[in-house]
């Protein structure tokens, strides 16, 4: 959801670089995994094309080398990799103040 607000800004952003106006965009996290749960289950032969290849062992490097993978280890599951954030700012870096946990880790609560 995240990322396809951050493509519906830019999008907005060109169109209002090109024709002037005012854009407004909407993204909504239920609404994304509807989507996703309705394109289905990926048929195994067209999981052959996510496999590791050169490409991607390739932009794994880069990424580490360039500092964009943070490492951890998380009590629920073990050793875990991420990428971190691309923006990097000096006085507020970012940081998680809870790492992810199973369901059911901690009460319900609003």
């Amino acid at each position: 959801t995240g990322y396809l607000g951050a493509l519906g800004t830019l999008a907005a952003l060109n169109r209002r670089a090109e024709e002037g106006g005012c854009y407004l965009v909407r993204v909504s996290l239920a609404r994304t995994a509807m989507w996703v749960q309705s394109l289905g289950k990926v048929p195994d032969v067209s999981a052959a094309c996510f496999r590791e290849d050169s490409f991607t062992k390739e932009a794994k490097a880069f990424a580490e080398a360039e500092g964009y993978v943070a490492r951890g280890v998380n009590p629920h599951y073990g050793e875990i990799s991420h990428l971190c954030p691309v923006l990097r700012m000096s006085e507020t870096p970012p940081r998680w103040e809870v790492q992810t946990n199973p369901i059911g880790t901690y009460p319900l609560e609003w």
